[in-house]
């Protein structure tokens, strides 16, 4: 009989506890998530980021993209990661009904709000907070709507950008192939190259499929017709191809800079020229100038470092280590 009545209050407590969780499952699911509007990356037009006091307003023009206050042009990368977040902005999980804003860096000072206008007007509005510990999410809030969720995807640093880090950091296109010539100024010394044809025996070039019999590729002289090294004009190159800057330099125009330290002018079907100017400061970047951007930037001291270390090369001005060679012979000498 003790044994009946235990199992019959063991059977109570299984059924209470099973109702107990019932009803906390039902209540944590008993929620709606917003509806958020389907939006085409196309039908994007305008942007308005607030990140604190700063706001950013971001308008497409002629299908690139530009930044108020100044109608800079944009970084065209980084602003297809600002519109694929926004088209594909999915909420998936109720995070806090209570507005528990500070615990998510969703506070007046930590929120990044973004306002989204297509061509009838505004489109959408949310904010932006931390990333979730999942590596995946990000905390957002919904205009309109006090309660914080967790939307798929971690695209907080795509939109925790200033108008600075927005802007297009391109500054001197060009096309390599089409170069003919070059004139470089460095150090107060001009120095003259021309790309070199590639010399054709016989009046007419004899055509072959044997590639081993092409024509050899053209290469560089200078002045003085004494052929250029191509390891130094290919890193000279590769400094120059896709050549990005540190920075915009606020409130100074092209004409403000005078007197170059080094001066760069590819010349071709379509060319390109670079000044570079003495920095005022060790530990900043060098002011610059070029032909491919109407604004006055800043070029990082390493990169300036590397053009320079090429046209050294270019020049033939190597210098020997103290341990090089001439020292060895000397060390030779001795001995015998």
């Amino acid at each position: 009989m003790k044994l009946k009545k235990e199992y019959i209050v063991l059977a109570v407590v299984i059924f209470a506890l099973a109702g107990y969780l019932f009803v906390k499952k039902t209540n944590r699911l008993h929620y709606t998530l917003p509806a958020t509007p389907a939006i085409a990356k196309n039908s994007i037009l305008k942007l308005e980021v607030q990140r604190g006091d700063q706001q950013t307003v971001l308008t497409k023009k002629g299908g690139a993209w530009f930044i108020s206050p100044g109608d800079y042009p944009a970084d065209a990368a980084k602003m297809d990661r600002i519109i694929e977040a926004i088209a594909d902005f999915t909420i998936n999980t109720l995070v806090s009904e209570s507005g528990d804003y500070l615990r998510y860096d969703l506070t007046k000072d930590k929120k990044i709000a973004v306002k989204v206008f297509g061509e009838q007007g505004p489109l959408f509005s949310f904010a932006v907070g931390k990333r979730a510990a999942t590596f995946k999410h990000t905390f957002v809030t919904i205009a309109g709507d006090r309660r914080v969720f967790q939307a798929q995807g971690n695209f907080r640093n795509d939109f925790d950008l200033s108008p600075q880090d927005l802007r297009d950091k391109n500054v001197l296109p060009f096309a390599k192939e089409s170069l003919t010539s070059l004139e470089i100024t460095d150090g107060g010394k001009t120095l003259h190259l021309k790309k070199k044809i590639a010399e054709q025996k016989g009046a007419e070039v004899k055509k072959t499929a044997d590639a081993s019999q092409a024509t050899p590729a053209d290469g560089w002289v200078d002045g003085a017709g004494r052929e250029v090294s191509e390891a130094a004009m290919n890193e000279l190159f590769s400094q120059l191809t896709g050549l990005q800057c540190e920075s915009y330099l606020e409130g100074k125009k092209k004409e403000d800079f005078k007197d170059p330290v080094i001066s760069i002018a590819l010349q071709g079907e379509k060319g390109a020229t670079l000044a570079i100017f003495s920095k005022t400061d060790k530990d900043t970047g060098y002011p610059a100038i070029s032909s491919g951007n109407d604004y006055p930037f800043v070029l990082q001291k390493f990169k300036v470092d590397l053009i320079r270390k090429a046209l050294k090369e270019i020049r033939a001005e190597k210098n020997e280590p103290q341990n090089g060679p001439a020292v060895l012979q000397k060390d030779v000498e001795q001995k015998k």
